[in-house]
């Protein structure tokens, strides 16, 4: 939404202008009385404008979004609090900058139910179309005097940031695979559970609440015995992103990139939702996010391939190499070099997957002589990336949800 061009509303501009046709009447005729009320009608408009222009906009702006870091083509709501300190009467149109990379109507009228007795609340969605941290902002707002005489756009707050990470796609579950492997030999961690079959006693130690006693199993030994959680294990998985950029990979390179960050989230996410703890990693031995195991670590993961960009060279370092769960090594033309830089984890890994973006020549085959279980994603979009899933891990691909 533009600033008006001219400060006067359509009342204002009219008043203004009569006012000085009445001045010069006046002046023509010879009668003061009439060239005061002139005058007067002229500077009852400039006065509203000086009240309205140098009088200010004060308040604090403040926003909100919903969810903090979103995937492309997630939904985002934004709220907006101006905090003005007492309601502008003359509060009409509002507006912000959506930059290229969100898609959505940041703008609108104003109405009642907008309107608080010190603050003004307002509400939009947004959608991403494109990774990275988009700035949006800063909000305008439309004011009109009290008399609706002039009128004025200005600047409220600044601009804040929308975070949005690469698109995730539903893939196959690891149960469907027809070799499912990562229980018993995936690298275990302990996770207390609560429940009656998880439930081992020991004897009571000093400072044992006397609310964790065993009864029954102080009962059968004849000694006092408290109540002990069993620590389960839970399978372990690795995640591991090749972002090197390929010199001679031209303007498909970032293309592929982007398909590549959204083949890991979707990979992570599904890990996630099949038990696994993930560690997301690269081919230089960083890891980017640890121990990813619910819906937060899904939102931190998401926040960091916002902002990952792809690097020129990276150190060739083993990464994780005492993880035995499932590894997932994801490159984008580079499947020769990828592989090379995860040494020999294929071979310990229970379930060792390569997914290749973009032109692989030879390399997958080169890779599946060496362990790995490829596919291949020849072109973006959630189709190709579940058949490569599908392909690689062994499981069926339907058209609902996995």
């Amino acid at each position: 939404m533009r600033s008006p061009l001219w400060p006067l509303t359509t009342r204002g501009t009219v008043l203004f202008v009569v006012g000085l046709v009445i001045a010069v009447v006046g002046l023509r005729i010879g009668l003061d009385a009439v060239i005061y009320a002139g005058v007067a009608l002229a500077l009852l408009v400039l006065s509203s404008l000086a009240v309205l222009w140098f009088g200010g906009a004060a308040g604090v702006v403040q926003h909100r979004v919903l969810p903090d870091v979103s995937a492309v083509g997630e939904k985002i709501e934004v709220a907006a609090t101006w905090s003005t300190g007492s309601a502008p009467a003359g509060l009409t149109r509002w507006s912000e900058r959506v930059p290229a990379g969100l898609a959505g109507r940041a703008s609108g009228i104003v109405t009642p139910s907008d309107q608080r007795i010190d603050r003004v609340l307002i509400r939009y969605e947004l959608t991403g179309t494109a990774r990275g941290d988009h700035s949006v902002g800063p909000l305008r707002v439309g004011l009109v005097d009290a008399l609706g005489l002039a009128r004025r756009m200005p600047t409220m707050g600044e601009s804040f940031s929308v975070l949005v990470g690469p698109e995730v796609h539903e893939l196959p579950s690891l149960s469907e695979a027809a070799g499912e492997s990562g229980g018993t030999h995936s690298a275990m961690s302990p996770r207390a559970v609560e429940g009656a079959d998880n439930l081992i006693a020991r004897p009571y130690t000093p400072g044992d609440s006397l609310r964790r006693i065993h009864w029954r199993a102080t009962a059968h030994r004849d000694e006092l015995m408290v109540r002990q959680e069993e620590f389960e294990s839970t399978p372990r998985a690795t995640v591991i992103i090749d972002r090197v950029r390929q010199p001679d990979a031209g303007r498909s390179a970032s293309t592929d990139l982007e398909t590549a960050l959204a083949a890991a989230i979707s990979v992570v996410v599904r890990l996630v939702r099949d038990g696994y703890a993930v560690t997301l990693t690269d081919t230089s031995g960083s890891t980017l996010v640890a121990d990813i195991a619910d819906e937060d670590g899904i939102r931190s993961s998401l926040a960091v391939l916002a902002r990952l960009q792809s690097v020129h060279a990276a150190v060739r370092v083993a990464p994780m190499a005492a993880e035995l769960g499932p590894v997932v090594l994801i490159t984008a033309g580079r499947v020769d070099a990828a592989v090379d830089a995860t040494g020999s984890i294929a071979a310990r890994s229970s379930l060792p997957v390569l997914i290749a973006v973009g032109a692989v020549g030879s390399g997958v085959e080169r890779a599946s002589a060496r362990g790995w279980r490829t596919g291949v994603v020849a072109e973006s979009g959630s189709t190709a990336l579940r058949s490569a899933w599908a392909r690689a891990v062994g499981a069926e691909v339907t058209h609902g949800r996995p």
